[in-house]
């Protein structure tokens, strides 16, 4: 029997943030809903229970001490990913990668 969870959403201090790299040691690079990076660190009770990945959603909490670095506090499942991101309007912009152009404006010249 499969237990439903509820769904957590943000309280103060709280923000989400989608996981876009692993670096190692309990720690990824996470992009913010407001659109900063930041080092998310993966709490201790999370650690070997949890498994985090890229392209997860995660909830963080801010550090008032330190800027650049959240506590990852709750990864969502898959299913609860599309809701909670439809529910609070979130939308994580993927910038495309360019292929090495070089474009120039000659009229800025």
């Amino acid at each position: 029997m499969q237990r439903k969870s509820e769904l957590v959403f943000a309280d103060e201090n709280q923000e989400y943030a989608l996981v876009t790299k692993m670096v190692g040691n309990g720690r990824c690079q996470l992009k913010m809903n407001n659109g900063l990076e930041a080092l998310g660190v993966i709490r201790g009770t999370m650690k070997h229970r949890v498994w985090v990945q890229v392209d997860d959603l995660v909830l963080v909490s801010c550090r008032d001490f330190q800027d650049g670095k959240v506590d990852i506090i709750h990864k969502y499942p898959a299913d609860h990913k599309r809701q909670v991101m439809d529910m609070e309007n979130i939308s994580f912009v993927q910038e495309e990668k360019s292929d090495g152009e070089v474009v120039f404006d000659f009229d800025d010249i």
